[in-house]
């Protein structure tokens, strides 16, 4: 499950069973993309994440399995 953790400025994936997530997505992540505030996150059917980045006012698509975003 990947979930937009607004307030820290990251996507952070949570494996099943593991309360503790990995940030995928922000200045810790393994793609490191400096986000402001991202508000929603999907996945689409090729699999890229793409995440709505408010504050920066883009939408960011990247290999989930690579981790390299694109604007």
């Amino acid at each position: 499950v990947y979930v937009a953790d607004t307030k820290n400025d990251r996507v952070q994936e949570f494996i099943s069973g593991n309360n503790q997530g990995t940030t995928v997505v922000g200045i810790n992540g393994y793609a490191f993309y400096p986000l402001a505030q991202p508000t929603a996150i999907t996945m689409d059917e090729q699999g890229y994440l793409l995440v709505a980045d408010q504050w920066n006012r883009r939408i960011i698509r990247c290999i989930s399995s690579m981790c390299r975003c694109e604007i």
